[in-house]
Order: structure tokens, then C-alpha cells, then sequence
């Protein structure tokens, strides 16, 4: 049996960890996969199907 975590942040947090790690000049490539991966997201209702929601701003 699986168990499905969804972890959640802020887009402005997700942005500035990923453009920490991987450099501002990936900005946009970072923007134009948020977009879609929200849009996946939305229609595949992933969220709405995980078991547990965890809040990803925390440590």
C-alpha cells in the first residue's frame, strides 16, 4: 500500500531555494516550470490525493 505526502511552499520560497541552488540566471526556466507543474497539478488533482499534507516552509 502506498502513502502519499504532499509537500507544500509558497511559490517566492520555492523560487528563491531553487535560484539559491542553482543560480538566478535559471530564473525564468524555473517560472515557466512552476507554471506548468501547477497546471498539472490542478488537473490531476495531486494534492487533493495525498494522505498527509506537510507544510514545507518549516525545517
Amino acid at each position: 500500500m502506498a502513502f502519499r505526502v504532499w509537500v507544500e511552499a509558497p511559490r517566492a520560497v520555492r523560487l528563491a531555494r531553487v535560484l539559491e541552488r542553482d543560480g538566478p540566471e535559471l530564473e525564468r526556466r524555473w517560472l515557466a516550470w512552476f507554471e506548468a507543474e501547477e497546471r498539472w497539478f490542478a488537473e490531476d488533482g495531486t494534492r487533493q490525493g495525498a494522505d498527509a499534507v506537510l507544510d514545507g516552509t518549516r525545517h
